[in-house]
């Protein structure tokens, strides 16, 4: 049975952090060594910040963790990441998260993996088209170029590569064509397909 559960304290706050980590790596042809982006606000705000406790939440079978969602009750927004092993489970768990969810609302989500976006259709989803751009570079494999509209990216790239970092990754928009344009003229790859998927919640005597 599949079990969706609220994050209440610093213990499950790092479970999910662990969870994210090992569903980054799982994918290493996307992720490489990324090890995910929930710590960020803690990253800039310090560890007082505990907006996560708001969104977070933890996702069981039985009492196997499988994966994490962030549940945007306000906004009508929510993200599900799996362990691969359990991808199949989708179909159970986002009935369970549209629950929390209010009735009437229009509630979106974006995804990035085929058997997901299937189910998605099926549950009554609606593609709303790419959202957003995904893309990383290989600081091993960059060779600066001297142009400058692209210098400042360049210049941030070589301080990251003498820090050490392996991989940048960059989103912007879907439709931020000059964004994008110059990403690519730097060497970024795109890496994944972010789509957007749009569902409404219907009344009980709707």
């Amino acid at each position: 049975m599949v079990q969706i559960i609220p994050v209440k304290n610093e213990e499950d706050y790092q479970l999910l952090l662990s969870v994210e980590s090992l569903i980054c790596k799982e994918t290493p042809e996307r992720w490489h060594q990324h090890f995910g982006g929930i710590g960020v606000d803690r990253y800039f705000f310090g560890d007082n910040n505990d907006e996560i406790f708001e969104y977070g939440k933890l996702i069981y079978l039985e009492n196997h963790t499988i994966g994490y969602a962030l549940v945007y009750l306000e906004e009508g927004e929510y993200n599900v990441s799996l362990l691969s092993e359990w991808k199949e489970k989708i179909a159970e768990i986002i009935p369970l998260i549209e629950k929390m969810l209010h009735k009437g609302q229009s509630i979106s989500t974006v995804c990035n993996d085929n058997l997901v976006k299937e189910q998605l259709i099926a549950l009554g989803y609606v593609s709303q088209g790419e959202v957003t751009y995904s893309a990383v570079i290989d600081l091993d494999r960059y060779i600066p170029e001297v142009v400058l509209s692209r210098r400042a990216i360049q210049y941030g790239l070589g301080i990251l590569k003498e820090r050490g970092l392996k991989y940048v990754y960059v989103d912007t928009s879907a439709d931020n064509e000059k964004a994008i344009g110059l990403y690519r003229s730097v060497g970024f790859i795109k890496c994944i397909d972010v789509i957007a998927y749009n569902k409404e919640i219907f009344t009980p005597n709707q």
